[in-house]
């Protein structure tokens, strides 16, 4: 049985939206912002890994649907090429994302590489996982962000697939780019006392470089490794003990997959919030649309 990466995330963020989504197949109408905005920049990175900054500023248009976020992306992009052009990470293969499968404990486990690049470490040429995050936290050295993104099990995964290569490796760069939010326009429109639409003529004379993009290394061990395996593990066991009670009825297999009510408004109030608290129905053609489950009830 294939166990991915984000099934295991998933579960441990919240069993209930985890029923929602992969047994029963639901998903909202629109995809969320973030989620969109993450990708935009993904491609305009994979563009400039590829191209070089002019034909990527060209290619911003194309690639951002609003006026605003594309705005957003020029100035981004050109704080990110001052910063890193001298320290390029091509990819290792065209097109950057790298497709995986290994085994582990019997399972499957799949996901995907961000891009993966080579570089000299210690006198030794490693492979790197470049990991890419979008965020509107911020993120100086001293942020909490970065406390997150340790722990992430991700990162360990990716580390864990390229070991059973035989390939060298243990590090994870971090490209992220923090987000300007409209709550973030709004502030510095308020603070220098000029209208909102001026708010990047400004945005470009501020020394804004350190937090705008940023770059964090870091190595992930075998003991880190060997945590990853233990825990998805463990994930996929506990999702298996509730999959046997999936012949109940409607009502009672909700109740088996346990909300974990701390998760209702990370990153953003959960899309499945509503029905959760009987508000609406995932029959709502307005806010779902049903998909093909990726675990469906037999």
């Amino acid at each position: 049985m294939k166990w991915s990466v984000s099934d295991s995330s998933e579960w441990k963020l919240c069993p209930r939206k985890f029923y929602y989504k992969k047994v029963l197949g639901y998903e909202p109408l629109e995809t969320p912002k973030h989620f969109v905005l993450g990708n935009q920049y993904d491609s305009l990175l994979e563009f400039w890994d590829k191209h070089g900054y002019e034909k990527a500023v060209a290619q911003i248009p194309a690639i951002f649907t609003e006026d605003h976020d594309a705005e957003d992306a020029k100035l981004i992009l050109s704080v990110f090429n001052k910063k890193f052009k001298d320290e390029p990470l091509p990819p290792v293969k065209d097109g950057n994302q790298v497709g995986f499968g290994i085994e582990r404990n019997g399972i499957r486990v799949t996901g995907y590489l961000d891009k993966l690049t080579q570089k000299e470490i210690s006198g030794e040429s490693q492979f790197v996982v470049v990991e890419r995050k979008t965020t509107s936290d911020p993120i100086e050295e001293t942020s909490v962000y970065w406390d997150r993104l340790d722990l992430d099990p991700q990162i360990r995964c990716y580390v864990s697939f390229l070991k059973s290569k035989g390939w060298p490796s243990g590090w994870v760069c971090y490209e992220v780019i923090r987000k300007l939010s409209s709550n973030y326009h709004a502030s510095l429109s308020n603070k220098y006392s000029i209208p909102i639409d001026q708010y990047r003529s400004l945005l470009s004379q501020l020394k804004l470089n350190k937090t705008l993009v940023a770059r964090k290394w870091i190595y992930v061990s075998q003991e880190m490794v060997d945590e990853f395996d233990a825990e998805h593990f463990q994930t996929y066991q506990m999702f298996n003990v509730v999959k046997e009670n999936l012949a109940k009825e409607e009502e009672s297999r909700e109740r088996d997959f346990v909300k974990h009510e701390k998760s209702c408004n990370a990153f953003g109030k959960c899309d499945f919030l509503e029905v959760c608290k009987k508000q609406c129905r995932l029959g709502d053609l307005n806010k779902f649309k049903k998909g093909e489950p990726r675990f469906p009830i037999a």
